[in-house]
């Protein structure tokens, strides 16, 4: 879906064995879907089913590090959510693994809320804007700031 509006991709993929990738670029993906209705529809519907799967499995490049008790957490949860980013929550009382995971951003406890993006860039208590700049260039935000 993604491919088809302009936005950037949300997730990346490793292959672990020998294959062959079609690389089908935007112009070509969306003559395909209007040349064949058939195919644009598989293709439509492999796209929203990959969407919900990934949404509805914490999978994505954006990681959001809080606490239940922080209305700023929740407000950065609910903003994720309601513009469909796939995220994944790590709870500071609740997932034991969270303080390496600050350790090696260089993040503190007081510092949270923390949104990591792309496994690069960590912004402590991000605005809603921040979020959308630091995820993906704000190409997944439907505008809904």
């Amino acid at each position: 879906m993604n491919l088809l509006s302009g936005r950037g991709t949300l997730i990346r993929v490793r292959v672990l064995e020998a294959c062959t990738l079609l690389e089908i670029d935007r112009a070509n993906l969306r003559h395909v879907m209007q040349a064949d209705a058939a195919l644009g529809e598989i293709f439509l519907n492999a796209f929203l089913l990959r969407r919900v799967y990934l949404i509805s499995n914490s999978v994505g490049d954006a990681v959001l590090i809080g606490s239940s008790h922080s209305s700023d957490t929740l407000r950065l949860r609910e903003f994720l959510v309601r513009n469909g980013q796939p995220h994944t929550y790590l709870d500071v009382e609740a997932d034991p693994e969270v303080q390496t995971v600050l350790d090696q951003f260089g993040v503190q406890l007081t510092e949270i809320p923390v949104l990591i993006c792309r496994g690069t860039l960590a912004l402590r208590n991000p605005t809603n804007s921040g979020a959308t700049a630091c995820c993906d260039r704000g190409s997944w935000f439907l505008g809904r700031l």
